[in-house]
């Protein structure tokens, strides 16, 4: 990772055909009203979305845009008793 000048992080990937830079960053439980944009990425309703283009869509609702599950909720565990 390193930080561009605009203080936006970046990771590089390198194919031989030339570098490529994609933005990935982790915004923290989804809020509603804020903007996100590609490469963001987000937990809602215990699982993590990846932003595919800037929405202010809720991840996973029906009609949602611009979002891909990335890791989905597991099962809740059983407390031992």
């Amino acid at each position: 990772f390193f930080q561009a000048e605009d203080g936006i992080r970046y990771f590089c990937l390198s194919r031989g055909l030339g570098d490529v830079y994609k933005r990935q960053i982790y915004q923290g439980v989804f809020k509603s009203g804020q903007e996100y944009l590609p490469g963001d990425t987000v937990t809602w309703g215990g699982s993590l979305w990846h932003c595919d283009e800037q929405t202010q869509y809720k991840p996973g609702e029906a009609g949602s845009k611009g979002w891909t599950l990335a890791a989905k909720r597991g099962r809740d565990g059983r407390d031992k008793t």
